[in-house]
């Protein structure tokens, strides 16, 4: 499952059995804003990401052929920003939801992307050679 259509559907899930089975609230307060932080900040991660590909002209999609390889704004700080954004907005989740379930939905999400990461990193490796492997070796995966 690509992870654009599986991100949502963990987040659903996420909020859904927090509402059937809210469990005991972990934090309160100072904490939940610092959710709304986070989710905020993922949101303009990917909102910030999402515009310097469309700059470049190279498609968004986890299985498009890249049409170049960005290395600037948000890419310069990390390779995979979008994933990215989606851990910040799971954490933020947990934190502004006040519970633990979003340990299992940050797991489920890691396992979700990885291979899509490793798809990506070989399909950038193909396409951009010498040019991929000088980013890589500049730029973190995730941080």
């Amino acid at each position: 499952m690509p992870p654009h259509f599986g991100f949502p559907a963990l987040v659903a899930a996420l909020v859904l059995a927090d509402a059937l089975w809210p469990g005991a609230r972990v934090l309160a307060g100072l904490e939940r804003a610092l959710g709304g932080i986070l989710i905020l900040g993922g949101l303009a991660l990917h909102g910030a990401a999402t515009r310097r590909l469309r700059s470049h002209r190279t498609p968004i999609g986890a299985d498009d052929t890249p049409a170049d390889l960005v290395q600037e704004g948000p890419f310069s700080r990390t390779r995979n920003p979008m994933y990215l954004a989606g851990v910040l907005i799971l954490v933020g989740l947990g934190l502004g939801l006040g519970t633990a379930l979003a340990i299992p939905a940050l797991a489920a999400y890691a396992v979700l992307v990885r291979p899509w990461v490793l798809r990506e990193e070989g399909r950038l490796e193909s396409e951009f050679g010498k040019l991929y492997l000088q980013y890589r070796s500049r730029v973190r995966r995730w941080l």
